[in-house]
C-alpha cells in the first residue's frame, strides 16, 4: 500500500457560522424576550442571568467559528495550497461537514500526488459555487450537476480532468394507471419538474421544446414530492433523475420518456493549474478504479469508476440546453 503523508486538511462550513451569529443578533437585541418575568424582580435578576450566561456562551461559539472561517480559500492559496470543491447537487448526502469529510482521503491523495496541501470545501448552494469560481478561488472542483460542468468547460475556462463511469438523463414519470403513452400526451398536461435551475429540469424542459410539447410546467423543490404527486394523481407527470425514475419503476411506476443521454459527473481544473498537474490529477483518478485503497474513496464518492475526459459530450449538452 502506498505511504500517505498527512496534507494540511481543513473544510468550511459557512452555514453555520451564518446561524450562529444570526441566533446571537436575535439573542442580543432583545433580551427580556429571552425570559424576563415581571412577577418578582428576584426571578427577572436570575433570568437576566442566564441571559448573560447564554450570550457568553454564544459569544464563544461565534469566536470558534470565526476562527474556522478564517482559515478560509484565500488564506490556503496564499500558502501555495489547493482547494477541492465539492457539490453533490440536489441528492447530496449529509451536511456540509459531513461531506467534507467524506473526500478527506481523496484529498489526502490529491495532495500527495501534487505535494501541495488540499482544503475541501463542501458546497450545496450552486450560486455559491458560481461566486467562487468567478473570483478565481476555485482550483479543482468535483461537481454532480453536468450542467454546471459543461458551462464551466464552455464559458470559464475550465479543463475535465475525468468523469464518472455512467451517463446522465431526465426521466419522465407517470403512474401505472396513467393514459399517457408518448410524450407528445404531455401537451396542455400538467408536469411537475425539479427546480428550474438544476440539471433535471433544463434537460426535461430542452426536451418538450425538441418534440414542439407545451405543457403546464409546476415547480418542486423535493423529488420524493413529485414522486409521490405522480403515483397519488395529484399531477400528471413528472420529471426526475435516473435513480428516482428507476425506483419508481420498481414500485410499479411507469417511465414514460427519457431525455438524451449526457456525460455524467465529473471533476473538473481551473486555468491556474498547469497541464502538467491536472494530468498528473487525472492519472490519480483513473488509477483508482484498479487500486484496493481506491475502492473505499470510490465507494465514499458514490461512484462505480472514473473514465477518460470526453469533453464533446458536455460541450454538446452545453448547445443543448441554449
Amino acid at each position: 500500500m502506498q505511504n500517505i503523508t498527512q496534507p494540511s486538511f481543513t473544510f468550511v462550513q459557512t452555514a453555520r457560522v451564518r446561524a450562529i451569529i444570526g441566533l446571537l443578533a436575535g439573542g442580543l437585541a432583545k433580551p427580556e424576550r429571552a425570559g424576563y418575568d415581571r412577577v418578582t424582580a428576584r426571578r427577572g435578576r436570575a433570568l437576566s442571568g442566564g441571559v448573560a450566561i447564554g450570550n457568553r456562551i454564544l459569544r464563544h461559539m461565534l469566536a470558534m467559528s470565526l476562527l474556522a472561517l478564517s482559515i478560509s480559500w484565500t488564506d490556503h492559496s496564499a500558502a501555495q495550497g489547493m482547494t477541492l470543491v465539492v457539490s453533490e447537487g440536489a441528492e447530496a448526502q449529509g451536511s456540509s461537514t459531513e461531506i467534507a469529510v467524506r473526500y478527506q482521503d481523496f484529498a489526502n491523495r490529491i495532495s500527495t500526488v501534487l505535494k501541495r496541501p488540499v482544503t475541501v470545501v463542501a458546497v450545496t448552494r450552486l450560486p455559491a459555487l458560481r461566486q467562487a469560481m468567478d473570483e478565481g478561488r476555485v482550483d479543482l472542483a468535483w461537481i454532480r450537476p453536468n450542467t454546471f460542468i459543461a458551462e464551466a468547460l464552455a464559458n470559464r475556462g475550465y479543463a475535465l480532468v475525468a468523469s464518472a463511469e455512467g451517463a446522465f438523463y431526465s426521466a419522465f414519470i407517470v403512474s401505472k394507471t396513467s393514459p399517457l403513452r408518448t410524450i407528445k400526451d404531455l401537451e396542455g398536461k400538467q408536469v411537475m419538474h425539479p427546480p428550474k435551475d438544476g440539471n433535471i429540469a433544463k434537460m426535461g424542459v430542452a426536451e418538450l421544446r425538441d418534440h414542439q410539447v407545451k405543457a403546464v410546467l409546476q415547480e418542486q423543490r423535493l423529488q420524493e414530492v413529485i414522486v409521490f404527486s405522480v403515483e397519488n394523481g395529484f399531477i400528471d407527470a413528472g420529471i426526475v433523475n435516473p435513480r428516482q425514475a428507476a425506483k419508481f419503476k420498481n414500485a410499479g411506476g411507469r417511465i414514460l420518456h427519457e431525455t438524451r443521454k449526457s456525460p455524467y459527473w465529473g471533476m473538473i481544473a481551473s486555468p491556474k493549474l498547469s497541464a502538467a498537474n491536472v494530468e498528473a490529477i487525472r492519472k490519480l483518478l483513473l488509477s483508482m478504479n484498479e487500486a484496493p485503497w481506491g475502492k473505499e474513496i470510490l465507494a465514499a464518492m458514490e461512484v462505480r469508476s472514473f473514465v477518460a475526459p470526453n469533453p464533446k459530450g458536455y460541450v454538446e449538452l452545453h448547445e443543448w440546453l441554449k
